[in-house]
């Protein structure tokens, strides 16, 4: 039977989140991985079949640039919108309400982008089975992969969970680690300099200009259980240590 501890940890994290700072990085994170945006009318709760992701970002302004793919829905001028999205074991929500348009009628319906208010809070949402650790403010953890011709590509874990990593490596990669593909050797070096290995499978790979870098997500999908065991070790003294606000990357 599970007890109210084990039931608080199936559940997770789960915040509110109102400082405009916070808002800020965690929309700025869904637009630089590209994170997919179901959306509906609030009023509605229709969720379109179509998917938005998010363009621009301005603090200053308040302003909120996504996808034309919300014209989709039959919408009046500053209706409301409520926006989810989920990457791993991650969720967010939030509302916020569509901006008049203004211009040639044909211009608006061909237009490639959209214009909000940007959401005052967010909700912001972390399953425990899939906690995943924010280490790229932490003590390094190097890990290497390797391409299709056998060349080691060597970078840092930026997030990891107990069913995979995020990692980040210099470079443009998108071609060398593709959606799907399975490296048999992925190797990890922690800052004790213990090293472990694991089989992954890529789940994506986004490249972000500014940085030329690469990050990389994957799946573990085949370990030796002292390596398992380890990973499991590492996540709970992380979480232990750190606050909440360093877990989910904030």
């Amino acid at each position: 039977m599970m007890n109210d501890s084990d039931s608080e940890k199936s559940k997770g994290i789960e915040q509110l989140i109102v400082d405009p700072a916070d808002i800020a990085k965690i929309l700025s994170t869904a637009k630089e991985h590209v994170w997919k945006l179901k959306f509906c009318l609030v009023n509605e709760l229709l969720v379109s079949p179509f998917a938005t992701e998010i363009l621009q970002f301005d603090q200053e302004q308040g302003i909120l640039t996504v996808g034309a793919e919300v014209n989709t829905l039959w919408s009046q001028p500053e209706s409301v919108l409520r926006f989810t999205a989920q990457d791993g074991g991650l969720s967010i929500q939030f509302d916020a309400s569509l901006l008049p348009l203004s211009g040639n009628p044909m211009a608006i319906k061909y237009a490639s982008e959209r214009k909000l208010v940007a959401p005052s809070e967010i909700i912001y949402r972390q399953m425990r089975k899939a906690m995943r650790v924010n280490f790229a403010d932490q003590d390094n953890i190097s890990v290497m992969l390797f391409t299709d011709q056998g060349k080691p590509v060597k970078g840092s874990v930026e997030y990891m969970s107990i069913s995979g990593v995020k990692a980040r490596f210099p470079g443009y990669l998108i071609e060398q680690f593709e959606e799907s593909r399975v490296i048999a050797d992925c190797g990890f070096m922690l800052p004790d300099g213990t090293t472990l290995n694991a089989r992954v499978e890529v789940l994506g790979t986004i490249y972000d200009f500014e940085k030329d870098a690469s990050l990389v997500r994957c799946r573990f999908i085949e370990m030796d259980r002292n390596v398992d065991l380890k990973i499991k070790e590492l996540i709970d003294e992380a979480l232990a240590s750190a606050s909440t606000r360093s877990v989910i990357g904030l």
